[in-house]
């Protein structure tokens, strides 16, 4: 069987969702620590008025949970595989997380991966 022809198992599915939690938490750190890099960034610059600031860092915010949306709200077993392929690409999730998973569900997100970039 070609690694694009492994079919996810029930075990799979179940670590895929381990793997998204993982995935989630690390978000939200980058999402925190964007707004704290924002928020030193506004008191070391000491504006006369804060407001242009405060609109930069909720629609810093607004897209990141944009972002947290597309990858995390849709369940369904074909947007999860998507979802690790995004995290691993953008370097969220390492090869190593991937170590719960079977070689199979490893080998297919490997070949995927390398096939579209």
């Amino acid at each position: 069987m070609a690694p694009n022809e492994h079919s996810f198992t029930k075990r799979d599915f179940k670590d895929i969702r381990a793997l998204l939690k993982i995935g989630v938490e690390r978000e939200f750190v980058i999402g925190l620590e964007t707004v704290e890099a924002s928020i030193r960034e506004w008191r070391t610059a000491a504006p006369e008025s804060s407001r242009e600031w405060y609109h930069r860092i909720l629609e810093d915010h607004k897209a990141h949970r944009k972002v947290l949306s597309r990858t995390y709200d849709n369940n369904s077993k074909s947007m999860m595989r998507s979802s690790i392929e995004y995290l691993l690409r953008n370097n969220i999730l390492t090869w190593d997380d991937l170590d719960i998973c079977s070689e199979g569900a490893k080998a297919n997100f490997r070949w995927v991966l390398e096939l579209k970039y």
